[in-house]
């Protein structure tokens, strides 16, 4: 059995607000294929909804480990730790976001979950010219 279908069904639930039948659905997913990063990214992103923040780390950086690039995974990980406080972890999860390929600036410009990485004007800066020169303006 290929686990993308299965993907899809748990989103398809997730989008119907049935958030258990969701977590089943990926869960059962990752069960048909433990190497699929997106089935584990998916079960994040459900726990982060459900403010289950430590199962969501953990799923988004097995996403990471499956897939390297996974960027959004990192930068997902970068906004739980920068609200719970952790800038110092938050803007070393951004950048392994930026390094792997995150792209978009407008998004992390505006993001809420990141405005206490945002205060630290001086390291947001400097981390912002460093991947989005052509985008950043002091």
């Amino acid at each position: 059995i290929d686990s993308e279908p299965v993907r899809q069904l748990g989103i398809t639930l997730e989008l119907m607000q049935d958030h258990d039948g969701a977590e089943k659905t990926f869960l059962r997913s990752i069960q048909i294929d433990s190497t699929d990063a997106l089935s584990y990214f998916q079960l994040a992103l459900l726990y982060t909804a459900k403010l289950r923040h430590l199962e969501a780390e953990k799923l988004y950086l097995k996403a990471t480990q499956i897939d390297p690039s996974f960027s959004a995974a990192f930068y997902n990980i970068a906004c739980l730790k920068a609200t719970v406080g952790q800038t110092n972890l938050a803007f070393e999860y951004l950048e392994k976001a930026f390094a792997a390929g995150f792209i978009d600036f407008e998004f992390a410009q505006n993001d809420t979950d990141l405005m206490s990485l945002r205060s630290q004007t001086k390291r947001w800066n400097t981390l912002m010219k460093n991947y989005f020169p052509d985008q950043f303006k002091d």
